[in-house]
């Protein structure tokens, strides 16, 4: 079978590690392409190289769409399946007007935000999504909130047959395996750790995780480990030399192998205002660690089953936070570690790229 991807690039993202695993998981039976805009901060060394990729650069969309439909005549796939907006869009033009011989698989992945829904623009993006999605053989959602907003926008209706919710697929033992490294500096190690792993953006809100840090730092042994890049770095940097606690706070950048960071935590926490899915959660979770995450939009509420797997606090409640933070740090980690991890389990890389295949197919 022949199957191709579509996605603008092959960033750090949620949207891009699923795209990975998928093509991952079907390259040994089945003919894959991952056509992208751009290589550029092209994230791949975990792609097979089996995987064929397909640039058609950048541009407008109508040139988008000239270029894709090439890309997309010389493969001759049996499906397409994108994700994000203007590769859903793209996808269906081409694959429900302009070629018509493959199946439109549009993933939504992340549930729909407006900050002025009776805005001009907001009206237009409505009515293009709902157009797109119209022509979809398949939608896939990658939650229930993601499914509801759809519903809720006007964008499919609720008893449409051809919508399914299928979760990221994010584990695998490859994960375990990668964790098992050893640190270079194993300085890093003298202290016990809480971790974050997401981008320094405003969604992200690490300002609060510092804040409610800086509150408690006096009354733990524990530093602060944050893994990422993003264009708050520097703001972040400020605050936590403000608050004088520059030892006890690490920024570790962009790393290849997390997972070992993971392991040898003792707590994850996620700020985030918004999440399209919440991808770091399911990994801190294949770990076991305690979790304290917002109850922002997203997912993360219900990965965490509405608090059995972790500790759900409200977004920007610096107290609530800090309070948390202590709260977990002195309870028994292996209270709940089993159930933690089992929980993972229900985001394996093959349970989920079977339910992917059956819409696919």
């Amino acid at each position: 079978m022949k199957i191709a991807f579509y996605i603008p690039k092959l960033g750090a993202g949620g949207a891009e590690r699923v795209f990975i695993n998928l093509c991952n998981s079907y390259i040994d039976e089945n003919k894959i392409w991952l056509i992208v805009d751009s290589k550029s901060n092209f994230f791949y060394s975990d792609l097979d190289d089996r995987v064929n990729i397909i640039e058609i650069g950048n541009g407008n969309i109508f040139n988008k769409i000239i270029r894709f439909k090439k890309a997309i005549k010389r493969i001759n796939p049996n499906s397409v399946i994108s994700t994000l907006y203007l590769p859903n869009i793209i996808n269906a033009i081409v694959g429900k007007i302009l070629y018509r011989k493959y199946k439109v698989i549009l993933r939504q992945a992340a549930p729909l935000i407006y900050k002025n829904k009776k805005s001009i623009k907001s009206k237009v993006s409505d009515y293009i999504l709902k157009l797109s999605f119209s022509y979809a053989d398949t939608v896939i959602a990658n939650s229930e909130g993601t499914k509801t907003s759809l519903v809720e926008n006007g964008i499919i209706k609720n008893r449409q047959t051809n919508i399914k919710v299928i979760y990221n697929p994010i584990i695998s033992e490859k994960i375990y395996q990668k964790a098992e490294e050893s640190f270079v500096d194993n300085e890093i190690l003298k202290n016990p750790y809480i971790l974050s792993v997401g981008r320094l953006e405003a969604s992200k809100n690490i300002e609060h995780l510092i804040k409610s840090f800086g509150l408690v730092v006096n009354d733990i042994d524990h530093n602060l480990i944050i893994i990422g890049e993003g264009s708050h770095k520097d703001k972040l940097k400020k605050l936590v030399k403000q608050l004088n606690i520059e030892d006890r706070v690490i920024f570790k950048g962009l790393v290849e192998n997390p997972f070992k960071y993971y392991k040898n935590a003792k707590l994850f926490v996620l700020t985030s205002i918004k999440e399209g899915f919440g991808n770091v959660l399911v990994e801190a979770m294949a770990f076991g660690l305690p979790i304290i995450s917002t109850n922002c939009i997203g997912a993360p509420n219900e990965i965490l089953g509405n608090g059995r797997y972790g500790h759900i606090i409200e977004v920007n409640n610096v107290e609530q936070l800090s309070s948390a933070i202590i709260r977990s740090i002195s309870e028994d980690r292996f209270d709940k570690s089993d159930q933690i991890k089992k929980r993972a389990e229900d985001f394996s890389i093959d349970l989920i790229a079977d339910k992917y295949f059956n819409s696919i197919v």
